[in-house]
């Protein structure tokens, strides 16, 4: 929603839709107390994202590693059949 709608872009009109927007003490609480121990917090959400950006990083560099090695392999059979061939 544009908030400059209905408010003529007046600061003060805008500051009263966009509290009117924002949840209430109470709420706030009622909302804590109903999804107590069931939703994760953000602390744990946080650990779950890092371990798993962690855990790509970790195989994105390991399937490169691998990639280099392979292709370095290849690289040297193919200059090894390569004075093979010529003598």
């Amino acid at each position: 929603m544009f908030i400059g709608i209905g408010t003529r872009l007046r600061p003060e009109a805008i500051r009263a839709a966009l509290d009117g927007c924002l949840a209430t003490p109470d709420e706030m609480r009622e909302y804590a107390e109903r999804w107590e121990g069931i939703e994760p917090s953000m602390s744990a959400w946080m650990t779950h994202e890092y371990l798993r950006r962690a855990v790509v990083s970790y195989q994105r560099k390991k399937r490169l590693c691998n990639n280099l090695v392979r292709n370095r392999s290849l690289k040297q059979g193919r200059q090894h059949n390569a004075r093979a061939s010529s003598s």
